[in-house]
């Protein structure tokens, strides 16, 4: 009961949806409970454009990082932000920290029977970014989404559809919602896990719909730290032209952490 209550006050306040890096589809199955996962990356994105923000030539984000911790079996709490963006318009370059999102996922349903699974995801972006230099939007906004995981020729189908509420009560575009419908293919290979997305979004104006493609990739096991990349591609003119993300993230057992703390002492 004490994690349900903690979720309830979680979820009521969080939510722009970060799965684990580098992919932007995820299972709706959880860490495991007392589990922790790290990424810690950088990415560089090619004429960059955001919802309310104005067009850059190019975008640095690093380091990017994202922290998540199971809950119960069935939820999991994460933070993830950039804590430092650079970006460079007409040769003017402009830097601040990035925007945080808090985020948690539940797990509604698993049939392991047919390899189907259903979940929920809600987050709460944090107006760290002041939109004076163009790197933020300087409001909270919140996402609501279900996801879809279908286990099928030894890889896995995820579907993801989501509600973004905008928070800047001074925009007209902000009282209006943002759409964002996502949907991969992921497959172990060897040691590795790779994927292949397709992310769009209806924006806020009916000019403002981003669609782009992601092909991604992570070594496995989650265990030790393993190095992902991503490269991604704009199929529309309200999105980027392109970008490109590297890191490398591990998988810790609280437990046996603190088992070998009480050994060593």
């Amino acid at each position: 009961m004490r994690v349900w209550t903690m979720l309830a006050i979680v979820t009521f306040a969080l939510g722009a949806l970060r799965a684990e890096r580098p992919f932007e589809l995820e299972a709706p199955e959880p860490l495991p409970e007392n589990h922790m996962s790290v990424a810690i990356g950088a990415q560089f994105r090619d004429e960059p454009k955001d919802f309310a923000l104005p067009n850059r030539d190019r975008q640095w984000n690093a380091p990017r990082l994202r922290l998540a911790i199971g809950l119960g079996g069935r939820a999991e709490i994460r933070l993830a932000g950039d804590a430092w963006r650079r970006s460079r318009v007409a040769g003017i370059a402009f830097e601040d920290s990035g925007d945080w999102i808090v985020s948690a996922k539940i797990r509604f349903w698993t049939s392991p029977s047919s390899g189907t699974s259903i979940g929920g995801v809600m987050a709460v972006k944090l107006p760290n970014a002041g939109d004076d230099k163009g790197l933020g939007t300087d409001e909270t906004d919140t996402h609501l989404g279900l996801m879809l995981r279908q286990s099928a020729g030894g890889g896995q189908f995820k579907l993801l559809g989501s509600l973004g509420i905008l928070g800047d009560p001074r925009l007209p575009a902000a009282q209006n919602d943002v759409a964002l419908v996502a949907i991969g293919w992921h497959r172990p290979v060897g040691r590795h896990v790779v994927g292949i997305e397709y992310i769009w979004q209806a924006g806020p104006a009916s000019d403002d719909d981003p669609a782009r493609a992601r092909i991604a990739w992570a070594g496995l096991p989650a265990e030790r730290w393993k190095p992902f990349a991503a490269l991604e591609i704009g199929l529309t003119k309200e999105s980027d032209e392109g970008a490109v993300e590297a890191g490398v993230r591990r998988t810790f057992d609280l437990n046996a952490l603190r088992r070998e703390r009480r050994e060593r002492h």
